[in-house]
């Protein structure tokens, strides 16, 4: 199933190749996925790998994330230590906007104590979550305190997170000015 779903989406220039050089493979997405849906539901030693990546697969897709989320849930309660299954999870409630959901479930692996940098990624999620429930002094407090921690361990972090922190960064400045910067100017302008 993986080998289907990835030489489908190898770079056209590749694809292109793949007509006259028979050891480049054609692949096909659409079968990709129930060969790796066969696996979760009966597969044996390489089930719970195959659930991870039929979970990330279906991130992609808007109607497939609910079934992500479940079977993130169902690796997390099998592998509570694993924590690559809870930054999946994380990030797929973040990207749906529930941010109640995304809260719980960084606050429960940051009770795991996990080490630097994933320790950091999650605050910055933390931090978006609690901008988007409202909560603004308390995400401006959080980023105040792990963005220089994530600056320091940004470099074992994958390019993707930068993104991330880029986009925290840009929402935490905006309301840092809005709420304790722009109030005593507005104060002086008026006096």
């Amino acid at each position: 199933g993986v080998g289907y779903y990835v030489a489908d989406n190898l770079p056209p220039f590749i694809k292109m190749f793949s007509r006259v050089l028979w050891f480049i493979p054609t692949g096909n997405s659409k079968k990709s996925l129930p060969y790796l849906r066969d696996v979760v539901e009966s597969g044996d030693e390489y089930r719970d790998v195959a659930r991870y990546i039929y979970a990330t697969l279906l991130m992609d897709q808007e109607d497939g994330r609910l079934e992500a989320k479940n079977h993130l849930y169902t690796l997390i309660d099998r592998y509570p230590a694993n924590y690559r299954f809870q930054l999946r999870l994380i990030s797929l409630h973040l990207m749906d906007d529930e941010f109640e959901q995304s809260l719980a479930v960084t606050n429960r692996y940051l009770q795991t104590e996990p080490e630097e940098p994933e320790k950091s990624l999650a605050e910055i999620w933390k931090v978006r979550a609690l901008l988007g429930l409202s909560r603004r002094a308390d995400a401006i407090d959080l980023f105040q305190v792990v963005d220089p921690i994530f600056s320091e361990g940004q470099h074992e972090l994958p390019d993707w997170s930068t993104a991330w922190r880029a986009s925290t960064t840009t929402s935490t400045v905006w309301w840092i000015v809005l709420t304790r910067i722009a109030p005593p100017f507005r104060s002086a302008l008026r006096a």
